[in-house]
């Protein structure tokens, strides 16, 4: 899932509006987010200048940085 921040995140002057979030285990599913309302998953922030809007969930170009493995939940 792209979210993108209604705020961006800015450290060591990268700016971050995008974070890309993944379920953390195999036995969960995006879907688990509309069901449960919450997800154990990972983010990873995407820096603005290495954003590709023509392939909005690749990853290649990372080997660390802003991540994090926390949970997203859905607020009623």
């Amino acid at each position: 899932m792209l979210l993108e921040l209604d705020s961006p995140l800015i450290c060591e002057k990268i700016t971050y509006s995008k974070i890309i979030i993944a379920p953390r285990l195999n036995t969960e599913k995006i879907t688990d987010l509309v069901s449960k309302n919450i997800l154990g998953c990972s983010a990873i922030w995407i820096p603005d200048d290495k954003y590709n809007i023509s392939v909005p969930f690749d990853l290649n170009w990372w080997r660390g940085g802003a991540a994090a493995i926390t949970s997203i939940k859905l607020k009623n």
